[in-house]
């Protein structure tokens, strides 16, 4: 009876982290100085991000005339919650950072608030308040 019950809890447990791991993905939306900021999260850890109505990111995309890819990654475990954002050069297969942040959810998960770090020192943001980072109120919309 122990292994059967062992066995449901570890199930259950993994259906938990499997769905909280997911609730970023999906479309989300928001203004920043008077424009339309959207963010896509796909379930294969693409992101594509349109701002001042230009699109970027994706599996593939134009990165000043060489072909790119934007992945994110998220570490739950800290808090607030890491999200980096990955460009990754198809030509030679090579990669780097273009962005480091933080991201919380609110509102039962229905509204995302990131904050992201869009300079070159590319240091991660330790609060949503910190200077020369910008801040995102994000509505989930799909």
């Amino acid at each position: 009876m122990k292994k059967y019950l062992l066995i449901l809890v570890s199930i259950i447990s993994l259906n938990v982290f499997y769905a909280q791991d997911n609730n970023i993905v999906g479309t989300w939306e928001g203004e920043d100085n008077g424009e339309t900021a959207r963010f896509i999260f796909d379930s294969d850890g693409y992101v594509y991000l349109t701002m001042e109505g230009v699109t970027y990111g994706g599996p593939s995309y134009d990165m000043n005339g060489v072909e790119a890819s934007l992945i994110y990654k998220v570490d739950y475990s800290k808090s607030p919650n890491w999200i980096d954002f990955v460009i990754n050069i198809k030509e030679d297969n090579s990669k780097f950072d273009m962005m480091k942040g933080i991201f919380e959810f609110q509102d039962n998960y229905t509204t995302l608030k990131i904050c992201l770090n869009f300079s070159e020192e590319s240091n991660r943001p330790i609060n949503f308040f910190s200077e020369n980072n910008d801040t995102f109120v994000l509505k989930k919309i799909k």
